[in-house]
């Protein structure tokens, strides 16, 4: 489990770097095949790749096209529910406020959090539409046969990773401090949204 913190750690921060990169980069995409691990020594070094539906953000905002109707591009396992709810717009042009592109990549990273502790794909054998009202309907990947192994303070940041509103998904900065032991980044607020300490 140790192994498995450092590389959800390590793309974590990756993943500042690119979204506090000027311009900043939202990947869209971020899923296990897009993450290199490289065993050198003792030590495993991990590397973000797969930027063919990234966005760089310009003048705070990020354009993405999609069709009323349509699935955004990207694998369906790791698409934030948000993205399905493109009912119509101009043209098919979308434009989205950085942090919250940013939290679209957030929750991409809460199921990549999952399939690191459980060491297999989410939602495994199922069909992409069945998958797509999942995620529409709120589900979040959170059982597993290895939830019991992980420390509380990772369940929680990928329970958190994977809420369907994107304004209580922790930032990858917040992510970062959370897998480096500050429990007290990702408290519960009384009212059940994410209060950062």
């Amino acid at each position: 489990m140790e192994v498995r913190i450092t590389i959800a750690k390590q793309i974590a921060i990756g993943m500042v770097h690119l979204h506090y990169n000027r311009p900043p980069v939202i990947h869209y995409n971020l899923k296990s095949d897009n993450i290199l691990v490289e065993k050198q020594g003792d030590d495993f070094v991990c590397k973000i790749s797969g930027f063919v539906l990234s966005k760089m953000s310009i003048f705070g905002e990020v354009t993405s096209y999609q069709s009323a109707g349509s699935f955004p591009s990207g694998t369906v396992a790791y698409i934030a529910p948000e993205r399905y709810r493109v009912d119509s717009h101009e043209g098919g042009e979308r434009r989205v406020r950085l942090e919250e592109a940013r939290k679209v990549d957030v929750y991409s990273y809460g199921v990549l959090l999952w399939e690191i502790r459980e060491k297999t794909r989410p939602y495994k054998g199922l069909a992409e539409r069945v998958i797509h009202l999942k995620a529409e309907q709120g589900h979040k990947l959170l059982e597993g046969t290895a939830a019991s192994e992980a420390p509380s303070y990772y369940n929680v940041l990928l329970e958190k990773c994977q809420d369907c509103n994107p304004r209580v998904r922790p930032t990858f900065r917040e992510a970062v401090w959370t897998l480096q032991g500050d429990t007290s980044v990702l408290m519960p607020a009384k009212d059940g949204a994410c209060c950062i300490s």
